[in-house]
């Protein structure tokens, strides 16, 4: 039981950290300064990489409540 309670552990941490990374983008693509100056391509990416870690933390949470 230990070890599965070090996972979770593990887990939140993780989880915690990737909303973080998720917050920031969001934040960076609700920035109408950076959508107005940034090339279309970098937009493109950071959208996509909040697409990740939106994933990312769904497949934490369903290992979490496992």
């Amino acid at each position: 039981m230990e070890r599965k309670d070090h996972s979770k552990q593990n887990f939140l941490k993780e989880k915690k950290q990737l909303q973080e990374k998720h917050d920031a983008l969001s934040k960076r693509l609700s920035n109408q300064g950076f959508l107005n100056r940034a090339q279309p391509d970098i937009i493109e990416e950071t959208r996509l990489q909040r697409t990740q870690l939106e994933e990312s933390i769904q497949a934490l949470n369903t290992l979490i409540q496992s």
